[in-house]
């Protein structure tokens, strides 16, 4: 595995630090497991023209005796992934009129050769290991996120002695009212692909028990709803005996959100030799 990073930053007015940045990972040599190698190629193999996705096998029976050996699971370092983004940063290099704010936005791309979130969600029908089918696996990853947002905002209120209200309270007035925190934590991320998969598998003769869709048409709908967030009718079965390749379409067209909101007051301690604050 091989990791890149590289940044660069600029000092802007208002203490402001911006950092512009790339980070990607490269891995080969994955550890796959679970693939029958016991399997026969699509129907469509020498009985369509043209057609050769998977072909190279016999298309009647598998290299084994299915009754001596149903399955022949194959683990191997076959496997590869790669991650690209670009990474925006800005922050408050000091609290501006009581204000500290961390700013960052991440765009990445992250493909793999179909492997599992290890979450118990399924990412289709994987050709591999068919003939010819090393790279149609190659697609978005389970885990990709177009976009990821993080916002972290700390505000000092101004109440407490030696700021603009309460600087007259007394020492038990400000131990309660004063030095008080707002901190807001805002994420916001795009969502993960979807994995096709089609219910006709008639004559493909693949060991997944799936099949991958034609895909006919966009799939985006202008006022998408829970009922249908995209057009069902752009993906269809594809002829009998032949693969798709498609694997994944694109990302959910919509944002997951979480927020936090806290508040907290600083308190001082005394520690022998040092003077620090502490966030309650």
């Amino acid at each position: 595995m091989q990791q890149y990073n590289l940044n660069l930053e600029r000092q802007l007015p208002a203490d402001i630090l911006l950092t512009l940045g790339y980070a990607g990972s490269h891995s080969t040599h994955i550890l796959i497991d679970g693939m029958n190698l016991n399997v026969t190629s699509p129907n469509a193999c020498g009985t369509i023209p043209d057609y050769t996705l998977g072909c190279g096998l016999s298309t009647t029976t598998p290299a084994y005796p299915p009754n001596q050996y149903p399955f022949i699971f194959n683990f191997q370092d076959a496997g590869s992934a790669r991650y690209d983004s670009l990474q925006i940063k800005a922050e408050t290099e000091s609290a501006r009129h009581g204000l500290y704010a961390l700013l960052g936005n991440t765009y990445a791309r992250n493909f793999d050769s179909g492997f599992s979130d290890n979450l118990g969600t399924s990412t289709g029908a994987t050709y591999y290991p068919l003939p010819g089918t090393a790279k149609a696996d190659w697609a978005l990853s389970q885990i990709q996120l177009n976009h990821n947002f993080t916002a972290s905002v700390i505000y000092d209120l101004p109440f407490g002695r030696g700021k603009q209200f309460g600087s007259t309270w007394s020492s038990p007035v400000n131990a309660i009212l004063g030095n008080w925190a707002v901190n807001v934590i805002e994420k916001i991320t795009s969502g993960f692909p979807l994995f096709m998969i089609a219910n006709n598998n008639t004559n493909v003769n693949f060991a997944s028990g799936g099949n991958r869709p034609n895909q006919i048409c966009p799939g985006q709908l202008s006022h998408p709803s829970l009922a249908e967030w995209f057009n069902t009718k752009c993906f269809v079965d594809p002829p009998p005996g032949r693969t798709r390749k498609l694997l994944t379409y694109g990302s959910l067209w919509s944002w997951f959100c979480e927020h936090g909101f806290f508040g907290g007051q600083v308190l001082p301690f005394a520690i022998p030799g040092n003077a620090a604050g502490f966030p309650g």
